[in-house]
């Protein structure tokens, strides 16, 4: 299980809060069998990641006895460990793996493992501002869309102006004389 929220729960499946961060994750042993068992490795890999011995915060467990029934429980944090994806959602499933060697008798052995996931979420980047549309004529300048609303203003007003002119101009041309 692990911690990947850091919300102080332990679960198979969990989300990160950041790319790269430290992990922490919690393997319980319990002996199920009805003899005594001493624990004789624990590691941990992921893919990409050969198996390495796990070093808990509650002190080594290599060698421990269990009476049947019991359990031990072993912390460890593996740091940078959240998935780098590059901005994408990513996961990696990490494995536990213990084994127990019947007390007495290293001979009759028993394995186990267990998995869980830890996923990043994807990454936004920085908040992109478009710039300012322009227009460019071929072979001309550019302009804004402040410069153009400016230019369209003053196109509008010599439309109106020559407009006014020609119905003047055609206003006295077309009056009869007395």
């Amino acid at each position: 299980m692990n911690d990947a929220d850091r919300d102080g729960r332990f679960s198979d499946d969990e989300t990160a809060n950041q790319q790269g961060q430290d992990v922490t994750f919690q393997v319980t042993i319990t002996n199920t069998s009805s003899v005594n068992v001493v624990i004789g490795s624990l590691t941990d890999r992921w893919p990409g990641q050969a198996p390495f011995p796990v070093s808990c915060d509650e002190g080594d467990l290599v060698g421990t006895v269990l009476t049947p029934g019991r359990s031990v429980t072993c912390t460890f944090t593996i740091p940078d460990y959240a998935p780098v994806t590059g901005g994408a959602p990513g996961s990696i499933v990490d494995t536990a793996a213990v084994t127990v060697s019947q007390q007495g008798n290293q001979g009759n052995t028993a394995s186990d493992e267990d998995s869980s996931t830890v996923r990043v979420e994807a990454v936004l980047g920085e908040t992109v501002t478009p710039a300012p549309r322009t227009t460019t004529p071929p072979g001309g300048t550019a302009f804004t869309g402040a410069e153009m609303t400016r230019w369209g203003f003053l196109a509008l007003v010599l439309l109106l102006a020559g407009s006014g002119l020609l119905w003047l101009g055609w206003r006295s041309l077309g009056e009869p004389e007395a």
